[in-house]
């Protein structure tokens, strides 16, 4: 992600974490912030796009296919959802 994940605001952060987390069928607790698809290992290609699937239903936006397969952890996805919440467009919802 070329982001500052500090700048991504709590609320996205706790969204990220639970659409994870239900895509992954786990407890959003179990999921750390520095969480990546090489470090989950019910992140499989299913889950990814239970994922995307989910993001795309939080957002209310279609997600461009190079943001759908850029993001491979929980701070892409946070960074996702902050820029939706900031006003982004999907064009630019690429981490």
């Amino acid at each position: 992600m070329s982001g500052d994940s500090a700048s991504v605001s709590n609320e996205a952060w706790e969204t990220a974490r639970r659409l994870l987390a239900s895509a992954l069928e786990m407890e959003p607790e179990e999921i750390a912030d520095d969480a990546g698809m090489d470090q989950l290992q019910n992140w499989d290609s299913l889950a990814h796009m239970r994922l995307m699937m989910a993001l795309e239903t939080e957002l209310g936006e279609p997600l461009s296919a190079e943001a759908i397969l850029s993001i491979d952890g929980l701070k892409d996805i946070a960074a996702v959802v902050h820029a939706t919440a900031a006003g982004a467009c999907s064009r630019d919802l690429t981490p």
